[in-house]
């Protein structure tokens, strides 16, 4: 887990953090700011969106909060099904999801874009909202089908970043943009810890003790916490 500190949400922001990045997918929201690294400019060459379904979910879980939409409720009931297979694939090698996909989910999300064509000019409101958010990452969204590597949303990422969404209104004036990249830094090796089923206090002391030990002359890819010998969090 990496976290990295800049001064605005521009997509030139991920756009020169991921420049060059040997990947193939990319999970997302909707941001747009995303977009200009899907685009054939020669840059991110073959890098393809995954979107997250968990945010389109949501849309529709709302708009039936909103407005007791049936509609509204029967996206939210067909999503249900479609997690309830990612639960049952849960563990298997990414052959055997990508074909539990193709037999039980394709055939929901190929319903899914029918019903929200034939009601997107109709919708109104929070619906059309999470209609027309839904049509235009449909791709996207669908992709995960197609390949079992990938997830049906990014929850891990956003389970991971909650603790800073939930303080950036205190982050605000954290006191400098050189003390927010100090804190990125720490971030991410905390996250990356607990990833990796680490208590980060017991990583981080042992991870000073070991530059102190050393000297600082040390290989810092075995520092990382899958080396960590200490505080492990049992499942």
């Amino acid at each position: 887990m990496v976290y990295r500190y800049a001064h605005s949400r521009a997509g030139e922001v991920a756009e020169e953090l991921l420049s060059g990045a040997s990947l193939r997918f990319l999970q997302t929201d909707g941001y747009a700011g995303y977009n200009r690294l899907f685009k054939d400019n020669g840059q991110n060459d073959g890098l393809m969106p995954s979107r997250c379904n968990a945010h389109a979910r949501r849309k529709f879980f709302e708009a039936h909060l909103a407005t007791k939409s049936k509609l509204a409720a029967k996206v939210v009931q067909m999503y249900r099904k479609m997690y309830a297979v990612e639960k049952a694939a849960k563990g298997l090698p990414p052959a055997e999801r990508e074909k539990l996909r193709l037999e039980k989910t394709l055939p929901i999300m190929t319903k899914l874009k029918a019903i929200l064509t034939k009601h997107q000019d109709d919708a109104t409101g929070k619906l059309k909202t999470a209609i027309t958010y839904t049509l235009n990452g449909f791709d996207g969204l669908q992709r995960f089908v197609f390949d079992g590597r990938l997830e049906i949303d990014n929850n891990g990422v956003e389970r991971s970043i909650r603790g800073v969404a939930l303080t950036k209104k205190n982050s605000l004036f954290v006191g400098s943009h050189e003390v927010a990249e100090v804190w990125a830094t720490y971030y991410s090796l905390i996250e990356s810890a607990r990833l990796n089923k680490v208590n980060p206090r017991s990583y981080l002391n042992w991870l000073v003790q070991e530059i102190e030990r050393s000297r600082g002359m040390v290989d810092y890819s075995q520092l990382m916490p899958w080396h960590c010998p200490v505080g492990r969090i049992d499942d």
